[in-house]
């Protein structure tokens, strides 16, 4: 664009010598000056019309009275002025936002900020713009479609689906609307929903039925706890239990193996170990109360001589 205004104003420059320079300079021929004049800026004029910058990231679309028939890379190209006009169109990647509204499988509605990143083919710039006119008209028309794609994976999924897998709905997402880009001429990149809003009575219905599943976890958690430590008192119990008759069986077996060896001894010596055992066992004080059978006697207050 520097180029050509450049050109351009060297050419008004020219023009104007032509008028501005005297009639009367020392050539044979007086209008040789203009002459010369006049075919510079005549080269300049047409450069100007003639030279097209295309920067890096753009692709110049040539057309022929109205027709597309070339495309340009970038740097500076030369068409044929009149005859050829010219339309810019960038091949860098570019993003569509939205916002739209749409249902899931059960009919809950959801409020959706989308975005997706592509960028047109180079190689089919003429294509483009002999199906659609031009890249802003192509943008209108795959945001539209792409809007519509998206509203068909998100109605093909209940709401609580789209909750418990959003990670998930990004790749699914793109790989629906990349199925565009053969008939769109694009490269798609980027598909996110950066936004999923549901109505304030589901989201509220979401939330207590988080609450209920957590209640629920915790009534779990607290009864295989109790059961767990019912178990383990079972288990001392019945430890415990054996203990006991484990002690008891070993009792009884030492009271018949003492009963069989007391009776192989004699009367003295049954005589001799009961008074030991009397001894071992009498802590020093006499009875409170004697009787003879027939009456009881309290000689508690008896002094000892």
């Amino acid at each position: 664009m520097a180029i050509t205004i450049i050109l351009f104003v060297l050419c008004i420059a020219a023009i104007a010598a032509i008028f501005l320079v005297p009639m009367k300079v020392e050539f044979k021929k007086p209008n040789f000056f203009r002459g010369i004049v006049g075919a510079v800026a005549l080269i300049l004029l047409f450069l100007s019309l003639s030279i097209r910058v295309v920067n890096v990231g753009e692709i110049l679309l040539v057309k022929e009275w109205g027709r597309p028939i070339d495309t340009k890379t970038p740097g500076m190209n030369i068409v044929i002025p009149v005859v050829n006009t010219t339309d810019h169109y960038t091949t860098r990647t570019k993003q569509i936002d939205m916002t739209f509204q749409a249902y899931s499988l059960d009919a809950q509605t959801m409020d959706i900020i989308f975005a997706v990143q592509y960028a047109v083919d180079p190689t089919q710039i003429i294509a483009i713009a002999n199906t659609y006119g031009s890249q802003d008209a192509l943008e209108m028309k795959i945001s539209r479609v792409i809007e519509e794609r998206a509203k068909v994976v998100f109605s093909s999924r209940s709401a609580m689906k789209i909750i418990e897998t959003r990670e998930a709905l990004g790749p699914q997402l793109l790989e629906a609307i990349k199925k565009l880009e053969t008939e769109y001429f694009i490269h798609i990149t980027v598909a996110v929903a950066s936004d999923i809003s549901f109505s304030d009575a589901f989201e509220n219905a979401v939330e207590n039925k988080m609450l209920a599943e957590q209640a629920k976890l915790q009534a779990e958690y607290d009864k295989e706890k109790a059961v767990i430590k019912a178990e383990e008192q079972l288990e001392v119990a019945k430890r415990q239990a054996d203990a006991a008759i484990a002690k008891a069986n070993g009792d009884a077996e030492a009271l018949t193996i003492m009963q069989n060896a007391w009776s192989t001894l004699s009367q003295p010596v049954k005589d001799a170990m009961l008074r030991q055992q009397f001894y071992e066992k009498w802590d020093g004080k006499l009875p409170q109360v004697m009787s003879d059978g027939s009456l009881i006697y309290d000689i508690g207050g008896v002094p000892a001589n």
